[in-house]
């Protein structure tokens, strides 16, 4: 069972987040939470309930409803990020004193100089169709240097954090029951809420990694990946690719920043090639299996009667 850990980017019971949740601001926005921006549709009308409407301003209430603003949930001993906005945000071009040094290592690896003028673009969709097929991919954020005449070449920066599962609204632990009890919960209380499906993340970052990096290499930029240090273990663990072997400081094909998210982290950075050769790293092996299992170790599991029989064809 997951815990709701943060609410509006403060520990659930932590009294600096009584404005934050007054106001139902994002901290690392600097105005009304959005729930993650792919999170939205997740919101908690009002209604009459009368305890609940205690704990927002009228500014909030003549809303109607709040985005459902847990920014971490907790499983056992680790606390996952599940909204992006809490990992990295650029807020009209303006970045948190949280997010500042995560910010510097980010510019560093795109090329960027201190005092360059950088324009932001947020969620932007690139599409297009050649020979029957297509290229349909959104962008988090996109980055470019500010020229005398124009702008350099893209940078594309990704923001990978935890998903959660869809919870049990019967047994109140889908997102907006765990929200609503976030908000009336006394000190010390618990919060159940839905937990984080991990794999259903890498499994998404996994499919787009190398495509939107060609297509970012291509234009003469860079695809940036900034994401939980968490999931860096977890893909570690679970696939083929040697993080410790792309550990650098140095930009390549494909550029990931792993943050813990705490306050004024600055991420340790993985570098790569997208492929390589048997015997070096690229980031080609996250498709791969982290080892083969031995097959008698597995072939004990069958001795059971199988299902049925058929007669080939």
């Amino acid at each position: 069972m997951a815990i709701v850990k943060e609410l509006f980017g403060h520990p659930l019971h932590s009294p600096d987040g009584i404005d934050a949740r007054k106001f139902a601001l994002c901290p690392f926005m600097g105005k009304k939470c959005d729930g993650g921006g792919n999170r939205d549709m997740a919101r908690l009308s009002f209604n009459a309930d009368a305890a609940i409407r205690a704990r927002f301003d009228p500014s909030v209430l003549k809303d109607g409803s709040v985005s459902c603003a847990i920014c971490s949930v907790g499983l056992v001993t680790r606390e996952w990020i599940i909204c992006p906005r809490r990992l990295l945000n650029f807020s009209e071009g303006k970045v948190t004193a949280a997010h500042q040094n995560l910010l510097k290592t980010l510019c560093r690896l795109a090329g960027f100089e201190e005092g360059d003028e950088i324009a932001v673009w947020r969620e932007v969709r690139i599409t297009d169709k050649q020979s029957g097929k297509s290229f349909n991919y959104a962008i988090d954020y996109l980055l470019r240097k500010k020229l005398e005449v124009g702008f350099a070449p893209p940078i594309f920066v990704e923001i990978m954090t935890g998903s959660t599962s869809g919870g049990n609204k019967k047994n109140g632990t889908d997102i907006a029951t765990a929200f609503n009890k976030a908000l009336l919960a006394d000190q010390g209380d618990i919060v159940p809420c839905p937990g984080v499906n991990v794999r259903q993340v890498w499994s998404r970052m996994a499919g787009q990694l190398i495509a939107k990096s060609e297509v970012a290499n291509a234009w003469g930029g860079k695809a940036i990946w900034v994401m939980q240090d968490l999931l860096v273990h977890y893909m570690k663990e679970n696939t083929g690719l040697d993080f410790d072997a792309l550990r650098s400081n140095e930009p390549n094909e494909v550029n990931i920043i792993a943050s813990t998210g705490k306050f004024g982290d600055g991420g340790v950075v993985y570098a790569g090639p997208i492929s390589g050769t048997v015997s070096e790293a690229s980031f080609s092996d996250i498709l791969r299996a982290p080892f083969v299992p031995e097959f008698e170790k597995f072939d004990a599991k069958l001795k059971l009667a199988p299902d049925g029989f058929f007669v080939s064809p």
